[in-house]
């Protein structure tokens, strides 16, 4: 196995991309130099390896970065012996790709064009569209339950059933990792919302019983996602471009979580007491037609998932119970964290059906 790295350190000259070798992707050495910096030209600054390399009859072929020391990014390629990768046949003396059009030039980080794996491209896509659904599994499965119930504690019992869900999972998670890939468990993640969804919905009397098994099953639905989700994001960005892969990731979850309950709000308020195609659409009813279209979302992100090449994470312990004290204050900071959370997530259903009466 080889695998490139750069290890940003003044010691080791600058920053260049290296090669290692590992017989077992655990244990990693016979560090070599690939690739140095060239004063005077466009990767003059730094240069950073890319996306895995293809390969080719006359060798591999990368794709990497560089930048001067006006932080310019461009791309450029190297192409690589087949037998022993830390041997460089050719390198372009220009860059194949530079940032010339105006979105490239301008924003965040201007002057920039960027490498990025297939696999980041289909975890940012997936993510994306789960965008969709996280808001009507946040708040409108509460109003749900909060209409058909008229009871809090009700809604805080299914909230409890779901939060127990999570740590339950996220522990069986790293059991599971050893006999299933991360991407099969993310899958089951996203399905399983959908899922519960669709069967607490199909109950036409909600009690203490189902509250509790619907909820663990969301539970188990998040436990999977938000877990896997972290490791898929880890193994599938570099520290070049993850920054940049949860700053798109962000924004997409932001827009979804103030577009769609707007939407979903409207849809429900909008079907409520009217008589489409010979069916007279009633509140629940409109709940499940929301409840079915995220369904059909969900099974949308899985396929775009599965278009991905995902490998497993290194197998290392997973259970700690005596950590480093910055991490005991990381752990308070989560448990604050935590208790908004799960206010937000409780809270605004109950609200809007106590003082205003419905979802529009």
């Amino acid at each position: 196995y080889y695998a490139f790295h750069r290890p940003s350190s003044p010691e080791l000259g600058g920053n260049y991309i290296w090669l290692a070798e590992s017989p077992d992707r655990k244990h990693w050495g016979n560090h070599k130099c690939v690739a140095t910096t060239r004063e005077g030209k466009w990767d003059s600054a730094r240069v950073g390896a890319g996306a895995p390399p293809i390969r080719t009859e006359r060798g591999w072929l990368e794709i990497y970065h560089g930048a001067t020391h006006d932080h310019r990014y461009c791309l450029g390629a190297l192409l690589l012996d087949l037998n022993d990768p830390s041997k460089v046949i050719s390198r372009s003396e220009e860059p194949i790709m530079e940032p010339i059009a105006d979105y490239e030039q301008t924003g965040f980080f201007g002057n920039v064009v960027f490498t990025n794996g297939h696999n980041m491209q289909v975890l940012l896509g997936t993510n994306m569209l789960y965008a969709l659904v996280l808001p009507i599994v946040e708040i409108f499965v509460g109003a749900y339950i909060m209409r058909n119930t008229n009871s809090p504690a009700y809604v805080a019992l299914y909230q409890l059933a779901m939060y127990v869900g999570i740590v339950c999972t996220s522990v069986v998670n790293g059991f599971l990792l050893k006999h299933f890939k991360v991407n099969i468990l993310y899958c089951i993640g996203i399905l399983l919302s959908g899922i519960s969804m669709v069967g607490m919905m199909a109950i036409h009397s909600l009690g203490i019983t189902e509250l509790s098994v619907a909820g663990f099953v969301m539970g188990a639905a998040s436990g999977f996602f938000w877990t896997n989700r972290y490791l898929l994001a880890l193994n599938s960005t570099k520290d070049d471009n993850r920054n940049y892969f949860f700053g798109l990731e962000s924004f997409a979850f932001t827009i979804a979580s103030i577009i769609v309950p707007l939407g979903v709000g409207a849809l429900i308020a909008g079907l409520s007491g009217r008589h489409l195609l010979g069916i007279d659409i009633d509140i629940n009813l409109s709940y499940r037609i929301v409840t079915f279209l995220a369904m059909g979302i969900t099974v949308i992100a899985c396929f775009v998932l599965s278009r991905g090449n995902f490998e497993n994470p290194t197998q290392k312990t997973f259970l700690y119970f005596r950590f480093h004290p910055l991490w005991y204050k990381l752990l308070s900071w989560a448990a604050l964290k935590g208790l908004v959370q799960g206010f937000l997530v409780t809270a605004p259903a109950i609200l809007v059906l106590k003082l205003v009466g419905e979802e529009g």
